[in-house]
């Protein structure tokens, strides 16, 4: 890359007596948005799966998947280069295909899955840092199936689970350690036609949301970014517009699933499977 300097300082090089100094800075940002630079750990054997992640308060790295039916999970305490990541341990027996979520605050590990085809939603909880689990207590039973499921803490240890049914994301409360009974439906089921999966995480203010799926009437695969209000930039439990992400047609062969979204320092950061089966399939 070229980059053009000013006449004045052109002119300035050219002076006998004169040498013009650069100090050039190079920053890992895009509009002043940190960048991140992965690396790669690992490179499995797993099979493709309703998968869930987290870093816990010890540093260990916690990740569940449903195993074809298998509810698996991992713990890493130390992770590097040189760890095992290929180490599964079961909990309980699922739903081959239905969702999972985590999310982590303090030494407390939430783990959120569906079961009974699907419909039932149960949690189990570490507060170890994901060494040992509680037995499930079931959350809330409904009568369609839950197709995507996320989980955030609140500041204050509170934490907040998002679910698909249908065209509704439902939300359930734990507000100090007791549940909701039931799941609030959101407000924007007339903007899409189905819902593939959702993300959520919590900004210090209210939390940040992406959702997969399409739009209504035209069928237009979508990746949407929104916010549940917390009561700081939006009222506690109300919904902000969908913003589309990212977008394909509804006759092309993309699909958008599998929502991811964290916070690096005081920005979000989502991720989202995208994938190709047409002439230059990847994923």
């Amino acid at each position: 890359m070229v980059v053009s300097i000013p006449a004045s300082l052109a002119l300035h090089q050219r002076s006998p007596n004169r040498r013009p100094a650069f100090t050039v800075t190079a920053s890992a940002k895009r509009f002043g948005i940190e960048h991140p630079r992965w690396t790669r750990y690992y490179t499995g054997v797993e099979a493709d799966a309703p998968t869930a992640v987290v870093v816990a308060n010890d540093g260990s790295l916690v990740r569940a998947r449903n195993n074809a039916g298998a509810l698996d999970w991992s713990r890493v305490t130390s992770p590097g280069p040189g760890s095992t990541f290929s180490s599964w341990t079961n909990i309980v027996a699922v739903t081959s295909g239905n969702a999972i979520a985590m999310c982590a605050k303090a030494s407390e590990i939430l783990l959120a899955y569906v079961d009974n085809t699907s419909l039932t939603l149960k949690i189990r909880t570490s507060s170890d840092n994901g060494a040992s689990w509680s037995a499930a207590t079931t959350i809330v039973t409904e009568a369609s199936a839950i197709v995507g499921m996320a989980a955030a803490y609140r500041p204050n240890g509170d934490a907040c689970l998002f679910y698909c049914v249908g065209t509704n994301v439902k939300t359930l409360r734990r507000v100090a350690g007791v549940w909701a009974g039931v799941g609030t439906s959101w407000s924007r089921s007339g903007s899409v036609a189905t819902l593939t999966g959702v993300a959520a995480t919590h900004d210090g203010g209210d939390f940040p949301v992406v959702v997969t799926g399409t739009a209504v009437t035209t069928t237009h695969k979508r990746v949407w970014g929104c916010l549940f209000g917390d009561g700081s930039a939006l009222a506690s439990n109300t919904w902000s517009g969908l913003v589309s992400i990212a977008e394909a047609d509804s006759l092309s062969t993309t699909s958008f699933a599998g929502p991811s979204i964290i916070m690096l320092g005081a920005v979000p950061h989502a991720s989202y499977a995208h994938k190709e089966t047409g002439n230059v399939a990847f994923n």
